[in-house]
């Protein structure tokens, strides 16, 4: 039956992607986990309540945001709107296991989207609300994500929620230090990231960089 080669097929998939997540040489642990919990989980939880188009949705969306990683291995810098396919395509992953508990506002200046930002800059803080904040909360959780020129000349992209708290612990997590110290490396005392609590809920994620669109983003 044509359903039951689909069912197979289907199944080989999903083994063959959890080889590939667990074997993979990753450079970002956490980037991994986020993958097979978002979309390999929930293609599997689809399969097995014969949700079939939903399977096979999801497993798209899972060779869409394997293709973007992928592609930009090795790279430091990349134009902006490159950044922004691999943080849509990792919206799309969460959107599809949260469902209604979520809602994400994109508000992009066209103008920076040629301007060079660190590679899997902006997927950490993306995932940082969903960890933090869309897991923890069984109400609806909105999130928006504004980029533009700040007036300051430079480039200003926020992240930010409408129901998180920041950790009374100072100690930052893996992926925000990790960023922090890339940063650093890249453009000295040229870049920030911060992180503000709002009131009365809520918490931006601001990161602020050189605004260049003239680097060389291959390297």
């Amino acid at each position: 039956h044509a359903s039951d080669f689909a069912h197979t097929t289907r199944s080989i998939v999903l083994t063959k992607l959890r080889r590939f997540l667990t074997f993979n040489d990753a450079k970002d642990a956490e980037l991994t986990d986020a993958i097979a919990n978002a979309l390999l989980l929930k293609a599997m939880e689809q399969q097995a309540s014969g949700q079939a188009d939903q399977a096979d949705a999801t497993l798209i969306q899972l060779a869409d945001f394997l293709r973007a990683t992928l592609q930009l291995s090795g790279r430091q810098q990349v134009p902006l709107r490159t950044e922004l396919h691999l943080l849509h395509a990792y919206a799309a992953l969460m959107l599809a296991r949260f469902g209604e508990r979520v809602a994400i506002q994109w508000q992009v200046d066209d103008a920076a989207l040629d301007c060079a930002v660190p590679v899997m800059s902006l997927q950490p803080l993306l995932e940082n609300i969903f960890k933090h904040t869309v897991e923890q909360n069984r109400q609806k959780t909105g999130i928006s994500i504004l980029i533009q020129r700040s007036p300051e000349g430079g480039l200003q992209m926020q992240l930010a929620d409408d129901r998180g708290r920041l950790a009374v612990s100072t100690t930052p997590g893996v992926g925000l230090n990790n960023l922090r110290q890339r940063l650093q490396v890249l453009y000295g005392n040229g870049a920030s990231l911060q992180l503000t609590q709002l009131e009365p809920a809520g918490v931006l994620a601001e990161l602020r960089l050189p605004w260049n669109t003239d680097a060389d983003t291959d390297r």
